[in-house]
């Protein structure tokens, strides 16, 4: 987003503005809602915080094996990321030999 703005040349204090009052609402609502509910939250967490802690490794590591063991990954082809000949680079290099020219040597 802040890229974005940048990019857009959108004016710096309404961009500004606009943050500031965003993040105070956003801020402002987890405030109260740690003030509601922090109690229910916390006493919920100590009581379960061992099959909670397990189910979160047991999801993490089903999570991976997964992701290392996927078989679409295995079966597309791959290819190359830049073409074998680029033709901006070509025409760079020899725009840059045409006003400085390499010295030759022999």
């Amino acid at each position: 987003m802040l890229l974005a703005a940048g990019a857009m040349q959108y004016p710096t204090k309404k961009f500004l503005a606009a943050l500031a009052v965003g993040r105070g609402i956003r801020y402002t609502i987890l405030a109260y809602l740690g003030y509601r509910y922090g109690h229910n939250i916390m006493n919920f967490f100590a009581q379960y915080y061992w099959p909670l802690l397990f189910a979160l490794i047991a999801c993490s590591l089903a999570g991976g094996l997964y992701g290392c063991t996927n078989t679409n990954a295995a079966e597309k082809p791959r290819t190359p990321k830049f073409p074998e000949r680029v033709p901006f680079a070509d025409a760079l290099h020899s725009a840059l030999t045409k006003f400085a020219p390499l010295p030759h040597t022999g």
